[in-house]
């Protein structure tokens, strides 16, 4: 998902998958979807943060049994600019994030997370900027998530199976 900062501003993404909850502009995100990953880049597709470090459950997300695994992003102050944040399940980090520079966004991610049992793709996102008194980002379509989801899990299929009649 790109967004625009136009000002000067300090940002935060919120997801709604795991526990789902009520986005702040206003879908109901059914509980079951997957836990989510965030990962922030800049224009030029460097990784500036991610929710690797763990937050607390955000404002409006629910909690299953009384485990919240949807994530809070704090991206911090950014300057005027395009940005990209990349949702992924848990676990399956940006390989610039992974391995570090000089590796971009375009390089692509782990494969390391899949979804469990249970978890489905329903899921939506905020990106809030400055003290969230203004208009939040729209989460992107579910059709957009849930092409680029199969299209991960289809390749992970590849790095995660022995081929027939190769030997590793």
């Amino acid at each position: 998902n790109t967004f625009v900062v136009n000002t000067g501003s300090t940002m935060q993404a919120v997801t709604y998958s795991y526990g789902g909850g009520t986005s702040k502009t206003g879908p109901i995100v059914p509980a079951g979807g997957f836990e989510p990953y965030l990962s922030l880049f800049d224009a030029s597709g460097d990784f500036l943060a991610s929710t690797f470090a763990g937050t607390t459950c955000p404002s409006g997300a629910n909690t299953v049994g009384g485990n919240c695994f949807d994530v809070s992003l704090d991206g911090g102050f950014l300057v005027p600019g395009t940005y990209e944040i990349a949702l992924t399940a848990f676990e399956n980090m940006s390989l610039a994030e992974n391995i570090g520079p000089p590796l971009l966004l375009a390089d692509g991610f782990s494969g390391l997370g899949n979804l469990r049992a249970g978890e489905n793709l329903s899921y939506g996102f905020d990106v809030i900027l400055g003290d969230g008194s203004g208009p939040s980002v729209p989460e992107p379509a579910t059709w957009w998530l849930l092409a680029t989801a199969l299209g991960l899990l289809y390749f992970a299929q590849f790095r995660t199976k022995p081929r027939k009649g190769r030997s590793r």
